[in-house]
């Protein structure tokens, strides 16, 4: 016999290639078990009306679970040893999620430890509680009863990938379909759990799942390291998603050049400039989807108070391809403004009243009707000579105009209803 040792390079990766990665999501979002949902309390909706809480139990990692948890709405994670002590914590909240983390292993002991099983205990009793197993299902054997869980989920691992996709679960962007490969007592039997409804809200898995490269995405990377390097930006956050799912989301560089602290992916950014982007354009993109305006369609129908504009027939494409003639902008401000050059108090007031209820500022609000002073300067201000390509805000006015009048709701609401929501963006 002639030894041959084994060449250990790339042997990480080698073990852990991208399709292995892509299976487990597969093998976790088929096997994770609902055996218990009470009321169909999962997947949680609405959750931007409710207080949700995290409890840890088990003496294995949880960061993953939490993490992803968060990513949906507002998760606190609530810590304290004592009984009591945590139950006054946990009196604001209208649900608690408790994790059982325990490491994976054949031989390991994952068995609740009778300090946890009263706090369990006790939180099932006064509250709506979800009880996510990461651990073998036969750490629930001990249990007398299950009557106070309002749901119960057996996670099986404590792997990062059961972790996520278990928070896609309770949150609806996967839906359950595993079953018990084992009996629970005389309480759940064997092949046992229920399948619940998938939200249309994003979830998370690797880009082989959705026909994408891995590597192709990793090259992301040295592009923003170096224009970090080259001191065109200080940070970065980058998420790409496909058919619902998130396959790559990192954070890099620090806030500001001299910042010595690291971006997150929670980190949110002062921006501006971009109503018209993430919330108009999507409301107009959805208008046309549906048939409600065509290329052709012009902007006499679609605001009839344009009939007599010289306006009236810019069609849809020239207003969304900047070729409708209108001016690039206005500065209205000025128009608000008295002889002195101070907000004109026939337009503003310093209290909220019923009359002046849009705030602009602190101490100063303005009337309820002076948008209709700014679309009336729009209808009859003068054409530019030219069709050619000009942009113009005067576009992204007219469009919020007609989201609202069409659809009888403010251009916030439509966006939080239609997108932000759907998507977990509270």
């Amino acid at each position: 016999n002639n030894y041959k040792p084994i060449d250990t390079k790339n042997l990480f990766e080698d073990l852990n290639s991208a399709a292995d990665k892509a299976l487990q999501y597969k093998l976790y979002e088929n096997a994770i078990t609902v055996v218990k949902n009470r009321d169909q309390i999962l997947p949680i909706k609405n959750y931007e009306k409710e207080r949700i809480a995290y409890v840890k139990l088990g003496d294995d990692s949880h960061s993953t679970f939490v993490s992803h948890l968060q990513n949906y709405t507002q998760v606190m994670e609530v810590k304290d040893d004592n009984i009591d002590s945590l139950m006054v914590k946990l009196r604001p909240f209208t649900k608690v999620i408790v994790g059982f983390h325990k490491a994976d292993g054949a031989w390991k002991n994952h068995d609740f430890k009778a300090n946890e099983r009263a706090t369990l205990d006790s939180i099932a009793k006064y509250k709506h509680i979800i009880l996510d197993v990461f651990a073998k299902p036969y750490s629930l054997l001990p249990f007398e009863d299950f009557e106070n869980y309002d749901a119960l989920v057996v996670s099986y691992q404590n792997s990062e990938v059961a972790q996520i996709v278990s928070s896609e679960i309770i949150f609806g962007a996967v839906s359950s379909k595993g079953k018990l490969p084992v009996s629970i007592n005389n309480f759940f039997p064997v092949n046992h759990g229920y399948q619940t409804e998938k939200l249309n809200v994003l979830g998370f898995t690797t880009a082989e799942n959705v026909g994408m490269s891995s590597a192709k995405l990793a090259q992301i990377d040295p592009i923003i390291q170096k224009a970090i390097k080259a001191k065109m930006t200080p940070s970065a956050q980058i998420l790409v998603a496909k058919d619902g799912k998130v396959v790559y989301q990192k954070a890099f560089g620090t806030p500001t050049y001299e910042s010595k602290i690291k971006v997150k992916n929670t980190d949110l950014y002062d921006t501006a400039s971009l109503t018209k982007i993430i919330s108009t354009l999507p409301n107009v993109m959805q208008e046309f989807d549906a048939g409600k305006v065509n290329l052709d369609t012009p902007l006499s129908t679609m605001l009839p108070d344009f009939n007599t504009s010289n306006k009236r027939n810019i069609t849809f494409k020239e207003l969304m391809s900047h070729h409708a003639q209108l001016k690039a902008w206005e500065p209205f401000y000025k128009m608000t403004l008295d002889s002195l050059g101070k907000p004109n108090s026939a337009i503003y007031s310093k209290i909220y009243t019923p009359q002046f209820s849009k705030k602009v500022a602190d101490s100063l609000f303005i009337r309820n009707d002076y948008h209709q002073t700014i679309i009336d300067y729009i209808k009859n201000s003068e054409l530019l000579p030219k069709k050619e390509y000009k942009y113009s805000d005067f576009t992204f006015i007219l469009l919020k105009e007609y989201l609202e009048k069409k659809e009888q709701q403010p251009l916030d609401v439509l966006a939080y209803e239609r997108f932000f929501k759907p998507l977990g963006m509270t």
